[in-house]
């Protein structure tokens, strides 16, 4: 488990670390999951939409989650509203 900014903790599959350790949570955008109800799993977390960028065939979204920002993409691509709370979910692996 590694604690994030604020309340937020993630769950890792990864066991190349210890207690104490500093490190780097990296995510393929396409990964990040966004649903405006909430999600079942690990590493669910409130977040609220900051802005959404419309590139055809993917949308990039920037979410601000207890001040740490998150970017994703969202295939197929969906416009969110600026200020929107969702529910935002980076897998494990």
């Amino acid at each position: 488990t590694v604690s994030l900014s604020g309340d937020l903790e993630l769950t890792s599959d990864d066991a190349g670390f210890k207690i104490g350790d500093d490190i780097n949570v990296i995510f393929r955008p396409e990964n990040l999951r966004v649903s405006a109800a909430p999600i079942d799993g690990p590493n669910v977390f409130r977040a609220k939409v900051r802005n959404v960028v419309f590139l055809g065939n993917i949308a990039d979204i920037y979410l601000d989650a207890g001040g740490l920002r998150l970017r994703g993409q969202l295939s197929p691509p969906q416009i969110w509203e600026e200020g929107r709370e969702v529910w935002a979910q980076v897998p494990p692996g």
